[in-house]
């Protein structure tokens, strides 16, 4: 007897909405993953090593053992032993802070900025994907990766980041309906969606009960 039943639609795969995104996510963080971990392997180095490399570049860097762990989720101990490959390898310098002698601050050395660039090079084959999104895309995805940002940091999946959601100046949709929603106390000044921060070094995390 033939079936009656409808033909199964080519398109469903069963899959559930939110299982499809977690697929997509770890696309992309594998693509990332391996693009440094093949760079890594060129410098024999580890990707925390690379990481921190990477941190130290970038202006208003995290330049203690304490800061580098806090902000990368791993204990001062292993970023410890992290810096003094990198300071055996002639990447990084070491010096005690001149207002606190039992704090050492750490500095990439010409050949560290070298390797840092170099990996930055790397990075700009993300930034084209990146440019093929059109604006509201951009705008879109960045509200998205910082709610799931904070929800990874809620959930005790990843350390608290220097975001403008999680911190003391933010006082969200301040202005509605306005393009500039938000207000940064920090500075007084209104701004919108696409000014949101991943990583701001006037960051002051707030009571959890406030936002």
């Amino acid at each position: 007897m033939k079936s009656t039943r409808p033909p199964k639609d080519p398109f469903d795969d069963d899959l559930p909405l939110d299982q499809k995104i977690l697929i997509g996510l770890e696309q992309v963080g594998q693509a990332i993953a391996l693009l440094f971990e093949t760079e890594s392997r060129k410098e024999n180095l580890s990707a925390l090593q690379m990481r921190i490399v990477l941190s130290l570049l970038e202006p208003h860097h995290p330049d203690t053992v304490g800061t580098l762990s806090r902000e990368m989720g791993v204990t001062a101990p292993t970023v410890s032993d992290a810096t003094r490959t990198l300071e055996k390898k002639a990447y990084l310098n070491k010096k005690r802070s001149e207002g606190d002698s039992r704090v050492v601050q750490l500095s990439l050395t010409s050949e560290g900025k070298r390797l840092a660039r170099g990996l930055n090079g790397k990075r700009a084959r993300l930034l084209e994907v990146i440019a093929g999104l059109s604006g509201d895309e951009k705008s879109t995805l960045l509200s998205v990766l910082i709610k799931l940002t904070r929800g990874l940091q809620d959930h005790g999946l990843i350390s608290v980041s220097r975001m403008c959601v999680s911190c003391e100046f933010f006082k969200p949709n301040a202005y509605p309906g306005s393009e500039k929603p938000h207000h940064c106390g920090f500075v007084d000044a209104p701004f919108g969606e696409p000014e949101l921060r991943l990583d701001c070094p006037e960051h002051i995390p707030a009571e959890a009960s406030s936002k």
